[in-house]
């Protein structure tokens, strides 16, 4: 599985459960409604591992998807666990432990699954 670091809403939360989702709706209409709309199948089959693949490459699309407009639209990223020192400067303790002073500041907190 490709895991980029981003937000856990695209890495494990609602992204992936989307996608899940979406197939399984998938699933259920083409087993209980394709019927009544005239169309005729065989019963179809769960291919989990086909499942598993779609919703990883949903996930990787958003993922990559997201990184390319923060580059495009020149907007530095900074993961890690951060803290505010004062009004203006920020500590970013990840990878790389920086102090990030600027005039106005965006947070995109996310979340964190607990464990």
């Amino acid at each position: 599985m490709i895991r980029l670091e981003v937000p856990t809403c695209l890495n494990v939360g609602c992204i992936p459960s989307k996608a899940l989702l979406d197939s399984s709706e998938h699933f259920h209409a083409a087993s209980h409604t394709f019927k009544e709309h005239g169309i005729d199948i065989p019963a179809p089959k769960v291919n989990l591992k086909q499942i598993i693949a779609r919703k990883e490459d949903v996930v990787k699309q958003n993922v990559e998807g997201i990184a390319f407009l923060m580059k495009k639209n020149k907007i530095d990223v900074f993961t890690g666990v951060d803290s505010f020192v004062d009004k203006n400067t920020i500590e970013v303790k990840g990878k790389e432990n920086k102090k990030i002073t600027k005039k106005k500041v965006i947070i995109a907190t996310g979340s964190k699954p607990a464990s």
